[in-house]
């Protein structure tokens, strides 16, 4: 809101240009605002089912899947650790319970019709209601969540001796404010919402991809990511880059 104080105006841009934190969280909020406004022209404002309109049996969601010849994208809402002991080839992870889940999901996703993946119908439900708020509309159905796929995390010390021995790519999935000062040495930088695009444009050379952030929930989506694209991926879940080894590991 602009005001004025005998005669001068508070500009919005010196508003967002006081902190980089605010410029940040700007480009954020500018950026999913895109997304949104793009998911709704594509799939009309008519077709947005109602708040709390359900959101279709798990058996018709197993047979579209299985018959789409890849065209769902799947989405596994269950906690990190269920996701990681068993899912589907191809499924992102994202769980409902962590903080900003429609936000995160809006930045990781393609586009396509969606398969929510969870422990319950109510766990989906849920998923589903957050997704309709950013604008992910062409919701397919849900199904159990499961499968013989599996994402190992890995510990901060092992982590730390691959990327010293070059047998892995760490990547921090950090956005760049929070990256600048603490930088891990000799790691890679990519955010978490820009994984899928790397991925997809040949950014990985082959080699194992370890992801960290600050304590693990954006590292354990970022590998989903990879993962469900091709790549060799495994997150640090427990703790992150503040406790990272600061000497070569023995």
């Amino acid at each position: 809101m602009l005001q004025s104080f005998h005669g001068h105006r508070v500009e919005l841009a010196d508003v967002a240009a006081r902190t980089a934190t605010d410029a940040k969280l700007l480009i954020n909020l500018v950026q999913l605002f895109q997304l949104t406004c793009n998911r709704f022209d594509r799939t009309g404002r008519d077709a947005r089912p109602a708040t709390g309109a359900s959101l279709g049996v798990n058996g018709k969601a197993d047979d579209l899947a299985a018959d789409s010849g890849g065209a769902f994208l799947l989405l596994d809402v269950r906690p990190v650790q269920a996701f990681g002991e068993g899912h589907r080839p191809g499924a992102v992870n994202v769980p409902v319970a962590g903080s900003s889940f429609g936000t995160k999901a809006a930045f990781v996703l393609g586009e396509g019709p969606l398969v929510l993946e969870a422990t319950d119908e109510a766990e989906a439900q849920r998923a589903a209601q957050a997704l309709r708020a950013v604008g992910l509309l062409d919701l397919a159905g849900w199904r159990p969540g499961g499968g013989e796929e599996r994402l190992e995390p890995i510990g901060l010390e092992e982590a730390a001796r691959l990327l010293a021995s070059g047998e892995a790519e760490v990547v921090d999935v950090r956005e760049a404010d929070e990256r600048e000062g603490s930088a891990l040495p000799g790691t890679r930088h990519v955010p978490y919402r820009l994984a899928r695009t790397a991925a997809a444009e040949g950014g990985f050379d082959g080699r194992l991809v370890v992801t960290v952030c600050e304590t693990g929930p954006r590292a354990a989506v970022a590998a989903s990511v990879l993962q469900a694209a091709g790549v060799e991926a495994r997150p640090v879940l427990d703790g992150g880059v503040a406790g990272w080894p600061r000497s070569d590991p023995a």
